[in-house]
């Protein structure tokens, strides 16, 4: 019987928590519309009133915390894989990152790029309004980066302290 490790469950669990984390900001603070998740963010608030609770850093912390959780959990879904892989995801997310927010400092030419059939796909509807309505911040290049290097930090720790009874095993 052979046995392999599908899922580092640590770096799944730290992934998943630091989303939902980061993701709070955007459900009490931001404008539904200046979002990707304009639908969940309006059916949650019902309103638009908000609510900070990150303070003065509250605008930074999706920034950081979602590239680090979109890495880590990538990395979660490799438990196999070795440093340079794991620096190749948190290259891949770094770059996704930094488009999307590099996106609302040009909001209106890239908006014009993105095709209409996108408004009838779920998952790409917003992206205009995105780009259009979102805010560019240079703190926000330098919370994503932070992301990044804490999501590598982490991922090198959890990969190197892997034992038999931290992951997600299928036998075959």
């Amino acid at each position: 019987m052979k046995i392999c490790r599908v899922i580092n469950l640590k770096q799944l669990i730290t992934g998943i928590a630091v989303f939902l984390f980061g993701s709070l900001e955007y459900l009490l603070t931001r404008p539904a519309d200046s979002t990707c998740m304009e639908k969940i963010v309006g059916w949650f608030r019902g309103s638009s009133s908000s609510v900070g609770i990150y303070g003065d850093m509250g605008g930074c912390v999706p920034e950081f915390a979602h590239p680090f959780s979109f890495a880590i959990i990538t990395m979660a879904l490799f438990p196999g894989s070795g440093r340079k892989t794991r620096g190749f995801i948190c290259f891949f997310w770094l770059f996704i990152e930094l488009f999307f927010e590099a996106g609302q400092r040009f909001g209106n030419e890239i908006a014009s790029y993105i095709p209409s059939f996108c408004e009838r796909i779920y998952i790409l509807d917003n992206l205009k309004s995105y780009f259009v309505k979102g805010v560019y911040d240079p703190n926000d290049i330098f919370a994503i980066f932070l992301g990044i290097i804490a999501a590598y930090i982490i991922g090198e720790l959890t990969s190197r302290s892997q034992s038999a009874r931290d992951g997600i095993y299928v036998y075959t």
